[in-house]
């Protein structure tokens, strides 16, 4: 009898099984030996910059992936790499945003817009107030802008990042890891 409702039980179990399937999901690999590589496929692009940090941008099937270094960009040996304009139509609205990668090691993109000509100025401060780097002090168009700081040099730890243009201040963290 117990062997009997064993088989039943299992027979049972058996039928109702049902098998899943889904599309594979893959992420190739690849690397590059010097210079600069595309890699794409399934309509994805990821564009890479042997030796720099992750910084760039790369999006597909609603998700964005951010890898190697942004185009355009002109490594200077330490300090801000680039501050190009983005051609993007002139905002409306003052705007700081967060840097990213955050944390990051030793480079990050901190991108900020004004909607008038205005002196802009970036600066960085360590969590005593101090003040560590001016990033940028000019005056610039309105537009939408990104800087690259490199943070070789700086202590691994929290600082702040200062935005100033005419009326407009805001502050944001950013975490340097080594």
């Amino acid at each position: 009898m117990k062997k009997l409702f064993t088989v039943a039980m299992a027979a049972l179990l058996c039928a109702s099984v049902q098998t899943v399937f889904a599309q594979p999901v893959a992420i190739p690999l690849s690397a590059f030996g010097t210079g600069y590589g595309v890699q794409s496929g399934s309509g994805n692009v990821v564009r890479a910059f042997v030796g720099e940090a992750a910084i760039g941008r790369s999006a597909g099937g609603g998700d964005v992936i951010l890898v190697g270094f942004l185009s355009g960009a002109t490594r200077l040996g330490g300090g801000i790499v680039s501050v190009p304009e983005l051609r993007e139509g002139i905002p409306s609205t003052f705007d700081l945003e967060q840097n990213y990668p955050n944390p990051f090691n030793p480079t990050t993109t901190i991108r900020y817009q004004i909607p008038a000509a205005n002196r802009v100025q970036l600066k960085l401060y360590d969590l005593l107030g101090q003040e560590v780097a001016t990033l940028f002090d000019d005056v610039q168009e309105p537009g939408r802008y990104r800087l690259v700081f490199d943070a070789n040099g700086l202590a691994s730890g929290m600082y702040v990042y200062r935005l100033q243009a005419g009326s407009f201040v805001n502050t944001k963290k950013l975490l340097l890891l080594k």
